[in-house]
């Protein structure tokens, strides 16, 4: 040192800010540089771990599977679905618990000189939120007919006896045991078609053939009653 004006140089001392900046960046450097390194040992870890691991549990498991194939999986049957004959054949034990629904109101112009029901008129939609546009009008049978399905034996009479029969042997061939007929008093019916209260003797003779049962679904007739509804099924009963 040459003179006091240098001592006072050198012995200045270092500004707080400056020391704490210094220190900050030091421990951010320490601590990205530790972040980094534990990253990368951890994720060669999981990767060393899941190698040896996949290796030891594949081989174990494609053991135990390749024998345990050998000795119980065995390539499954061919299912051969019954058609509607087969089924009819078989003559299933009726089960009298089981009810179908069957509508004799049907009617075609070989047995009855004009179609019934299956010329309705086309049903609007129920739900008055469905704006889509549908046909109108009324059906035109015999190869537009008013049903959901196409029946096989073609848009029937419900008055053919050759027709009630097969129907009675595809329900008693199903195992059904109870047929619930849509029935109306005498002389009532509803707007598509005459009344169908004399079809039901057709139908009990052919059902007792099968051994079926026939019980009678009473429709929402005009101006019903107790009185009246108990007049028919006094009638119902004695005839």
């Amino acid at each position: 040192l040459h003179s006091t004006a240098d001592l006072k140089i050198c012995s200045r001392k270092i500004p707080k800010e400056m020391f704490y900046k210094r220190w900050v960046l030091l421990r951010l450097r320490c601590g990205f540089t530790a972040f980094v390194f534990l990253s990368i040992s951890s994720l060669l870890a999981v990767f060393v771990f899941y190698a040896v691991s996949n290796i030891s549990v594949g081989a174990v498991f494609d053991k135990t599977f390749k024998n345990h194939a050998n000795k119980s999986i065995q390539e499954p049957e061919p299912i051969n679905y019954p058609n509607q004959e087969e089924i009819t054949k078989e003559k299933k034990p009726l089960n009298y618990k089981v009810h179908m629904f069957y509508y004799a109101w049907y009617g075609n112009p070989q047995t009855d000189g004009k179609w019934w029901h299956w010329n309705h008129r086309y049903l609007p939609p129920w739900d008055k939120k469905d704006h889509h546009k549908y046909p109108t009008g009324v059906h035109v049978p015999p190869e537009d007919i008013g049903s959901n399905f196409y029946p096989k034996l073609g848009p029937y009479s419900s008055r053919d006896p050759v027709v009630i029969a097969k129907h009675m042997e595809m329900i008693s061939g199903a195992g059904v045991g109870v047929i619930s007929v849509s029935w109306y008093p005498p002389g009532m019916a509803d707007d598509n078609g005459p009344p169908t209260d004399q079809a039901v003797p057709l139908l009990l003779d052919q059902a007792v053939q099968f051994g079926i049962k026939v019980c009678l679904h009473i429709e929402p007739y005009k101006n019903r009653t107790v009185e009246n509804l108990r007049a028919y099924l006094a009638y119902v009963h004695q005839t």
